[in-house]
């Protein structure tokens, strides 16, 4: 990453010291709390500047540094396959324009035009699949092909459960099914270094074995087949508010089990440009 400011010596460097950038700006936004990617990216430029010192052209420069170095392939790509419903494009549409407007400093590469938006968007490869046959031949044949012609970094499968709803539950050839696309998808993780999101659905708790886990009277479908396949969960549930000053549903993220990361939640809202942290709504 470069040479470390000359502090760090003798201790563990942060995430910003580590940057190869001049040390005085390393100073400047380590003495106003900018110690983690998380912290810059998510504070505009102009809060930056106000609170560090810094000038427009090296808060730009910081936050550049940032991002390339959180993103470590800036232009890879996402596919994204669909079994419930259309692809959202307008609403990708609405996010990208708002990042345009509000964060010009985004960019795919440092030599990148001033569509590099549109680049990143364009970088979402969308498949829209209507049964289990189908969802397999993609995971095993269709996204390999594709990965020998452009770069994948996340594989997004909205959702699982849905192709299985024809199935009968108990059927021996929707556990087979199961354990292929398991096996297939952590394949294509190792192998190709990506990371996997399937979407899943939960069902009513009364009456089921709730071993494979719960959330509060709901467990999720598809069963301990599904269950003993994957290797991290993450529940996301919503609230609505009773204020009638707050109108915006309260959204809530918790790691339900992790092998590396501790059980822990955080609330969050969506609004136009994406989502937006409870903590620092602003």
């Amino acid at each position: 990453m470069g040479m470390a400011s000359a502090g760090c010596i003798g201790k563990e460097a942060t995430f910003i010291e580590r940057l190869d950038i001049h040390p005085r700006i390393i100073e400047s936004a380590k003495r106003n709390g900018y110690t983690s990617a998380w912290s810059i990216i998510n504070s505009s430029p102009e809060d930056i500047e106000q609170r560090s010192g810094l000038t427009a052209a090296e808060t730009t420069h910081l936050i550049s540094c940032v991002v390339n170095a959180t993103i470590k392939k800036p232009c890879t790509g996402t596919a994204y396959i669909c079994t419930e419903s259309q692809f959202p494009a307008r609403r990708l549409r609405q996010m990208a324009d708002h990042c345009r407007v509000h964060h010009p400093f985004a960019q795919c590469s440092p030599n990148s035009s001033s569509r590099s938006l549109d680049k990143w968007t364009n970088n979402i490869h969308v498949q829209h699949i209507a049964n289990m046959e189908d969802l397999l031949n993609c995971i095993q044949k269709q996204l390999p092909m594709l990965m020998q012609h452009r770069e994948v970094g996340l594989v997004v499968i909205d959702s699982v459960a849905a192709v299985f709803r024809v199935e009968d539950a108990q059927s021996q050839s929707r556990s087979q099914s199961l354990t292929a696309l398991g096996y297939a998808l952590h394949q294509l993780a190792m192998t190709k270094n990506l990371a996997v999101l399937a979407l899943n659905q939960v069902t009513s708790a009364r009456g089921h074995d709730v071993l494979h886990g719960s959330f509060d009277d709901f467990v999720p479908a598809l069963g301990l087949a599904w269950s003993n396949l994957i290797t991290t969960r993450l529940a996301l549930s919503r609230k609505y508010p009773q204020s009638q000053q707050c109108v915006i549903p309260v959204r809530n993220l918790e790691v339900h089990f992790s092998p590396w990361l501790p059980r822990a939640s955080a609330n969050f809202i969506i609004t136009e440009e994406g989502l937006k942290d409870m903590m620092n709504p602003n």
